[in-house]
């Protein structure tokens, strides 16, 4: 009985000795990290050495940083082709897809703009689009697919800023006026909408600002 008794226990003593082992070796579930003030706007530094990388292979000088559109750089009858591959390979065993439509211009389509304002690491106002996934901004003066007017207009907005000493908006803070600029430009009636998403619904010097807005653009419908 003594003897049985010392195997068990030494028995016990292993399985404690393996288990504390295995959960030593066992992987510790990692706690996600959320982060409560998330930065806009990328590092100067890096921002330039990838925008300088990017103009020597891309069309588009900041196709490294936006994300908002991946076949820049792919040629049109390439994408046209691609995308009809694609099409075939869903539907093809039902029906035989039609060719795409070409379109006679395949830049500068895109018809409603959105740029978003807000401040840099160091405080200067910029406005563009976001970095793919982030509210990283990327500064963005003129854009491949968008409105060529529209864009030109977001500028002009831009400019106006320190004259009617507007703020925009910043996250972390929770403080500043202007957030976005959107812009819609209908091709058939040339009629072109700008819209202001401010934090406020008063925009200090309205009349004023918008007088000098349609002065400078007066295809503003």
């Amino acid at each position: 009985k003594t003897e049985r008794k010392q195997t068990d226990r030494n028995r016990q003593e292993k399985m404690k000795t393996e288990s504390r082992q295995m959960s030593g070796n066992r992987p510790e579930k990692k706690k996600a990290e959320k982060k409560q003030g998330v930065r806009k706007n990328p590092d100067p530094v890096k921002t330039e050495k990838a925008v300088k990388a990017a103009k020597k292979k891309s069309r588009c000088p900041v196709s490294a940083l936006c994300g908002g559109c991946t076949m820049i750089d792919v040629p049109y009858d390439e994408q046209i082709l691609g995308k009809q591959k694609i099409l075939d390979e869903l539907i093809g065993d039902y029906v035989t897809p039609d060719p795409f439509i070409r379109m006679k211009a395949p830049e500068h389509y895109r018809h409603k703009v959105t740029s978003v304002f807000a401040p840099d690491r160091k405080g200067k106002p910029v406005c563009g689009i976001y970095r793919e996934g982030t509210h990283e901004v990327v500064p963005v003066k003129a854009c491949l697919i968008e409105h060529i007017q529209a864009d030109r207009i977001v500028q002009t907005i831009y400019k106006l800023l320190a004259d009617f000493r507007i703020r925009v908006y910043d996250e972390d803070l929770d403080m500043g006026l202007l957030r976005y600029v959107q812009i819609r430009a209908a091709r058939a009636t040339k009629e072109i909408m700008v819209t202001l998403v401010l934090t406020d619904p008063v925009l200090p010097s309205r009349n004023t600002f918008v007088k000098k807005l349609v002065k400078l653009h007066p295809e503003i419908t």
